[in-house]
């Protein structure tokens, strides 16, 4: 009978283990782009109201020199061409300056 035992012993065939892995899928919309673009809106929005703040801080004066700014090269030459400055109109309205070419 030892011989029988050992021989079955000898030919058996090792034993398999299966691992199923369960696989999670990421439900698609759940990302991070949406950081993305509240930092893009929010730095938009900071950027209006400094803006806003700006225009109601400055008085006319600090306006209008700074319309002039704005116009000039930094040598102090015009940019716009005399003959476009012949049709360039600059207004201080309550709405703020208004410069039509």
């Amino acid at each position: 009978m030892t011989d029988i035992v050992k021989n079955v012993a000898s030919n058996a065939r090792p034993q398999i283990n299966i691992k199923r892995k369960k696989i999670v899928k990421v439900q698609e919309g759940h990302t991070g782009a949406w950081k993305v673009a509240y930092a893009d809106f929010v730095t938009a929005m900071m950027a209006f109201f400094m803006l806003m703040w700006l225009m109601n801080a400055t008085t006319e004066k600090q306006k209008t020199r700074g319309a002039r700014k704005m116009i000039m090269a930094p040598g102090g030459e015009s940019v716009i061409d005399d003959e476009i400055k012949k049709h360039v109109v600059t207004r201080l309205t309550d709405e703020g300056l208004i410069l039509e070419f």
